[in-house]
């Protein structure tokens, strides 16, 4: 039975080991445009209405996000979570199990 507490997962491990572009590919993003490191299309948290849109913003290099339509933020596990429906803890777990990793506990 997995304990649903916090300090139990080790969230550095899991960014190490899974990038923002595997958390992409997992739910099949395209980018509209892509320049070096930075990609820029619609965001796939808020499904933009139009799919010439550029209000979302991924650095691969940082491993970070920002949709400039919701304000959504932040890394790739924030992404796994808002993408999946899930808490940062649940979505850690399953982006490990969807890229097959053992989920990295302390």
């Amino acid at each position: 039975m997995h304990q649903r507490n916090n300090n139990f997962i080790d969230f550095e491990l899991v960014r190490r080991e899974a990038s923002i572009e595997q958390v992409l590919e997992l739910v099949g993003y395209k980018p509209l445009t892509v320049s070096g490191p930075q990609w820029r299309g619609p965001c796939p948290i808020h499904k933009s209405s139009s799919p010439r849109s550029r209000s979302f913003s991924v650095n691969l290099e940082r491993n970070a996000f920002q949709c400039f339509g919701c304000s959504a933020k932040g890394n790739q596990l924030d992404l796994a979570a808002a993408l999946f429906g899930l808490s940062v803890y649940e979505a850690a777990i399953e982006l490990c199990r969807q890229l097959g990793l053992e989920p990295p506990t302390k």
